[in-house]
């Protein structure tokens, strides 16, 4: 036996020394990883912003795993604290202003360091949640992980378009003006779309400028202006002189869509 191994197994049996022995983690990782799945959610909180100052260690193998189940306890812990408040009290309200600091600390290492597919998995239930402000949260996480170089396979990348464009015919006009806002992004931003996902996307925002909500239409408007394609400027042309939606603003009367389809044919070359 070795000195290097007597050394390791005194360390092992004793646990005193200050600094961990070599090839040995610290002792407080295990208790900090394990913190990870107390009861207490501020117990959880404390863990996990220990482990993220130390580096490297979110990324362990024993804590990736761990990550993906605190995301989704605490997914439903905030839904959990809504619903049995009647929206009165928020997780915030309940834990602390510091809770949306970790939750977004939280979301970013599990895309750092969680399972790809697990992690869409739970983006994908969070937009069928019956939480208005849980479905947009997601909405715009899926035009996010859409753009390349996300890290997701193109099977993946399939997936969440699909996603996209149901959610641009959604009851709630919220989704949908965040799905058409986040389409055109990608078809702008991703020169390698395949042309039969551009054609989908470019349908489904001329769809959309004849929406029923004016906040729709107008997004769609902005959103044909960013795909640039010349022969929607007819289109553009018509609502620029047509479409109703109105406002009062310092006492002046203002057209919304009307004003975003002038900017939009300004950005096309014919």
């Amino acid at each position: 036996m070795t000195r290097a191994h007597i050394h390791l197994i005194v360390c092992g049996l004793l646990g005193i020394v200050s600094t961990p022995c070599a090839g040995q983690r610290p002792v407080a990782f295990d208790s900090l990883a394990r913190g990870l799945e107390s009861a207490d959610p501020l117990a959880r909180v404390r863990a996990f912003n220990s482990l993220r100052q130390r580096p490297g260690e979110l990324g362990a193998p024993t804590v990736a795993p761990r990550l993906m189940n605190l995301l989704r306890r605490e997914d439903d812990l905030m839904g959990s604290i809504l619903r049995e408040s009647n929206g009165a009290t928020s997780v915030t309200d309940k834990y602390g202003e510091g809770w949306g600091e970790y939750y977004a600390s939280l979301v970013d290492a599990c895309f750092q360091y969680c399972n790809r597919q697990a992690f869409l998995d739970e983006t994908f239930r969070l937009e069928r949640s019956d939480r208005p402000e849980a479905r947009n949260d997601a909405v715009r996480a899926l035009g996010h992980l859409a753009l390349p170089n996300r890290g997701f396979s193109n099977a993946q990348r399939t997936v969440i378009e699909n996603h996209l464009i149901a959610d641009a015919r959604d009851d709630d006009r919220d989704i949908r003006s965040l799905s058409v806002t986040y389409l055109a992004k990608l078809a702008h931003e991703d020169p390698h779309l395949p042309s039969s996902v551009r054609v989908q996307i470019h349908e489904v925002v001329v769809v959309a400028v004849a929406d029923r909500s004016a906040m729709v239409r107008e997004q769609a408007v902005r959103a044909l202006g960013d795909i640039g394609d010349a022969g929607d400027l007819a289109l553009l042309q018509r609502l620029s002189e047509t479409d109703t939606a109105r406002s009062i603003q310092r006492g002046v009367t203002v057209f919304p869509v009307r004003d975003q389809a002038r900017q939009a044919m300004a950005k096309i070359k014919p």
